[in-house]
């Protein structure tokens, strides 16, 4: 934020990322999985509109220089047009991620679904995100997803969905359940009751327990798997 700002000739922000932290999860307590089902009220319009992931983004982005200024400043009308403007670029900035700056792969990330495409095994991404999340891929991972569809394997079709399309946030069950329906899968034949992959966001434990069987090897209760490598050696990948 602070690169697009000084960029646009906005020199005058001193922004952290516990600004953006602060932002973030204030906006997400407030409008849980980016705004889905909420409204805002549009001034002078007397209109509730349903909330976008734009919305949601640009009260995040506000937010996080709002954050950053002192009492004197908060009160400034210059510096909230300033913010209002900004917000908008940083948006659109966020839209790109060419050089990975915004978004980056888990290190395993990469060589996991290149055994998934080389083998022809079928997967679909679940992923807590908006929509936009695809304009942000990091170009690795775009294009190893578009390149997959030309290959001649049994993977031509990778389905990518968004707590923000379903409805519902990992690790709620929901959402599983919803995905699972819209592949046309038996809970059974999607595994879903056999193992869940843990994960870590922001050093937080994002998944649920493994509790039940996979292959030949009994797991211990609330045993956890942390990556993707580690998945690969229980199904001798």
């Amino acid at each position: 934020m602070s690169r697009v700002a000084q960029f646009n000739g906005f020199s005058s922000f001193n922004l952290s990322a516990n600004n953006f932290k602060t932002a973030f999860k204030q906006t997400n307590q407030k409008f849980p999985n980016y705004g889905k089902n909420y409204h805002l009220t549009h001034h002078g319009q007397g209109k509730n509109l349903q909330m976008s992931p734009k919305d949601w983004w640009l009260k995040v982005i506000k937010d996080t220089f709002i954050d950053s200024l002192n009492s004197q400043d908060k009160q400034s009308g210059s510096k909230m047009r300033e913010i209002e403007e900004l917000s908008e670029l940083i948006y659109e900035d966020f839209q790109k991620n060419e050089n990975e700056e915004k978004y980056t792969n888990y290190d395993d990330t990469i060589t996991f679904i290149n055994y998934l495409i080389r083998e022809g095994i079928n997967f679909s991404i679940l992923t807590n995100s908006d929509p936009k999340i695809m304009n942000a891929l990091p170009p690795r991972l775009k294009s190893l997803l578009s390149s997959s569809k030309d290959t001649n394997n049994l993977n031509n079709d990778i389905q990518v969905f968004t707590s923000w399309d379903l409805g519902y946030t990992k690790p709620d069950k929901r959402i599983w359940d919803f995905a699972i329906s819209k592949l046309n899968l038996s809970a059974k034949s999607a595994g879903l009751e056999s193992i869940w992959l843990h994960r870590l966001d922001n050093h937080q434990k994002i998944s649920k327990p493994i509790q039940n069987y996979v292959g030949n090897y009994e797991f211990k209760q609330n045993e956890r798997i942390h990556s993707l490598d580690e998945l690969c050696g229980f199904f001798n990948f």
